[in-house]
């Protein structure tokens, strides 16, 4: 076994509200007064939203690149990828509703503020708003607790660029304020999760699972099993964590979301290799890759040709394992994704040592 294999994709984890897509918008975040213009001209209309507004757009793209960069820092890159697309839809969200806190004081003048300082990476004030917008729906009572849930939502999302403690505590608060709420408790879920205390994360999930039963919402249910399977694939309960995927599987594929199958099912490859079982990894692995093709999910396809050629250096097809090597790079290459090139050239350079070296080398 080699030692950058760690540094494929495995695990794919799973949003309540649907697949989270990456930031539309590349480029540069616009300064000066010309970015002061922007902000002013856009704030007045309502309902604006990162799909219609390009600056709100270009804030929420330099903040997901925030984000990556914090999340090349996790200690468990099998969670990274997925979870940061998450979290970067939570971000957007965030983003989009700032314009509309215009019940605050001095509101015009805050926000623009706020969408100044993010765009240059800073949401400390954008905190502030929701902050102040938990505390005055919280002091209305219970009519309000939504509203005062979604502004913890808010400030969760952008307090976990640089305080994930603050952040778990505004998830946590929003699920006490709103515990009906699917997706808070996921989130909440994934935090958890990622910081170790797999408990409490299971806790999370397992009340996910509780409401999509409750409201028949077979989607969020799906969700459910498939965070509690990577929860327990974590855990190195392999047993549970496949049980799990089975369920959310069949689930999945009552309801046509290929996405999520394609996810589950290398998944499934990860846990039948771990175990040694490589002929049906690999039918696991060739699932999620005609799925991926199809939905032309590009960078999950070169996260499955890693994982095959793995399964061809354990089985000993070294040609093989090249093969799938090399694929996976020309992705990675093409969508200029330098951790994954990293990973597929320090496996090739593996393949290619004499024998005796492979071997010392962990190959």
């Amino acid at each position: 076994m080699n030692r950058l294999r760690a540094k494929r994709t495995d695990s794919f984890w799973f949003s309540a509200l649907g697949v989270a897509e990456q930031a539309g918008v590349v480029g540069t975040i616009i300064g000066g007064m010309a970015l002061l213009w922007m902000i002013y001209t856009h704030l007045l209309p309502q309902g604006s939203t990162t799909e219609q507004d390009p600056l709100l757009a270009e804030i929420a793209a330099g903040l997901t690149r925030q984000l990556e960069a914090k999340e090349r820092d996790l200690r468990d890159s099998r969670q990274r990828e997925e979870a940061a697309r998450e979290l970067a839809q939570s971000l957007r969200e965030a983003i989009d509703a700032i314009p509309r806190q215009t019940a605050i004081p001095n509101a015009k003048a805050r926000i623009q503020e706020a969408l100044e300082a993010a765009a240059k990476g800073d949401t400390r004030l954008a905190e502030e708003i929701f902050s102040e917008v938990e505390a005055r729906k919280t002091a209305e009572g219970t009519a309000a607790n939504r509203e005062a849930a979604e502004a913890a939502r808010h400030l969760g999302a952008l307090a976990f660029l640089h305080d994930t403690d603050k952040s778990i505590a505004a998830y946590r608060r929003a699920t006490e304020l709103d515990p009906e709420n699917a997706d808070g408790w996921n989130r909440l879920g994934h935090l958890l999760s990622r910081t170790g205390a797999l408990d409490e994360a299971e806790a999370a999930y397992r009340v996910v699972a509780s409401r999509g039963e409750a409201t028949n919402d077979q989607g969020v249910l799906a969700v459910a099993y498939g965070n509690l399977g990577n929860l327990y694939q974590t855990r190195g309960d392999l047993d549970e964590a496949e049980a799990m995927y089975r369920k959310g599987l069949a689930l999945n594929e009552a309801l046509g979301r290929k996405e999520y199958m394609a996810a589950i099912y290398g998944n499934l490859g990860n846990i039948y290799r771990i175990r040694g079982d490589l002929d049906e990894a690999e039918a696991m692995y060739r699932k999620g890759l005609a799925l991926n093709e199809a939905l032309g999910r590009k960078e999950y396809m070169a996260a499955i040709y890693g994982n095959l050629g793995i399964l061809y250096q354990t089985r000993g097809d070294l040609d093989q394992a090249e093969a799938m090597y090399k694929r996976a790079l020309a992705i990675e290459e093409e969508l200029g994704r330098k951790e994954g090139m990293a990973s597929d050239y320090g496996n090739l350079g593996i393949l290619r040592c004499p024998p005796g070296k492979r071997e010392a080398r962990g190959g």
